[in-house]
């Protein structure tokens, strides 16, 4: 059995909603000034902390040298300045995957949560929760998450569920008819907005809707 956190926020209510003025459908705000701005937004203040926390791995290493002794400081800053690099490969890798081009249209088919086997440690209930989808091309994706991450593919998207995925956006899934829900996430600061709203109370974006 899944064990579901009790901070959960992605907790659809599954009634209709009678939100005037909504129609179901994909929202062009995707391409609207306002949201290109704060996506760019997002990004640069990404890369400023990125910038922030490169040397932190070099000069913790560095202080290990030197407090402890058991290593060369010279040694401590090399392996310091692998593991930024590192990081910053990552990060690199991460930004390529988050672009819009690799957006896509789908309908989830299934959900599965399985026991993740490759613990060691069985009192820990990790779990892994699988969204099945297939794209409007004919291919099939698994959107994977574990019980470290909130599960905002999982716990949102239902089996039929049509929706697109935006890479670029804070909160990436999009329905295409949201009326069961009655709310929709920001897709930049990922905060639950009424249906019935124009603009994220939080951060002030237009919402896809």
């Amino acid at each position: 059995m899944c064990i579901r956190d009790r901070n959960n926020t992605y907790t659809p209510n599954y009634t209709q909603n009678n939100t005037p003025h909504y129609t179901p459908g994909f929202s062009n705000r995707i391409h609207d000034p306002e949201m290109k701005a704060a996506v760019k937004k997002n990004r640069r203040a990404s890369r400023i902390f990125l910038l922030i926390f490169m040397p932190v791995p070099v000069i913790v290493a560095a202080i290990y040298a030197l407090v402890t002794g058991e290593m060369e400081l010279g040694q401590a800053i090399i392996g310091g300045a692998v593991v930024s690099g590192i990081i910053l490969l990552i990060n690199f890798l991460i930004g390529m995957n988050h672009s819009a081009k690799n957006s896509y249209e789908a309908v989830v088919i299934d959900k599965k949560c399985e026991y993740d086997h490759k613990t060691n440690d069985s009192t820990t209930n990790e779990y892994v929760y699988k969204t099945i989808v297939r794209t409007t091309d004919g291919h099939k994706k698994v959107i994977q998450e574990t019980s470290h991450i909130p599960r905002s593919a999982y716990e949102y998207l239902q089996v039929g569920d049509r929706f697109r995925y935006h890479p670029q956006l804070a909160y990436p899934y999009e329905k295409y008819d949201k009326s069961k829900d009655g709310f929709v996430y920001c897709a930049c600061c990922m905060a639950k907005n009424d249906l019935s709203g124009d603009r994220c109370h939080k951060c002030g974006v237009p919402l896809l809707k």
